[in-house]
């Protein structure tokens, strides 16, 4: 059996410890750290677009290789001539 609590919750309990070897551990009460935490709101919104702007998105072509093209700057209409 284990038990956590304040000492009133505790004693709820006496008839179950009735006759048994009990230890007591005292806990300090701890503030809790910093604010409540709340959902980032702006983030999953942002989220949610990003999710309905790539499902709109028509599929890129098989076999194109983007990272070249951005490395040679094809992408970026950059000519190195």
């Amino acid at each position: 059996m284990e038990f956590e609590g304040k000492w009133e919750e505790i004693q709820t309990h006496h008839d179950q410890l009735t006759g048994h070897r009990v230890r007591v551990t005292v806990l300090d009460e701890l503030p809790l750290p910093g604010p409540p935490v709340t959902p980032n709101t702006a983030m999953l919104a942002a989220l949610d677009q990003i999710e309905i702007i790539l499902r709109n998105m028509p599929p890129k072509p098989v076999g194109r290789d983007y990272f070249a093209d951005a490395s040679s700057g094809e992408m970026y209409d950059y000519d190195d001539k």
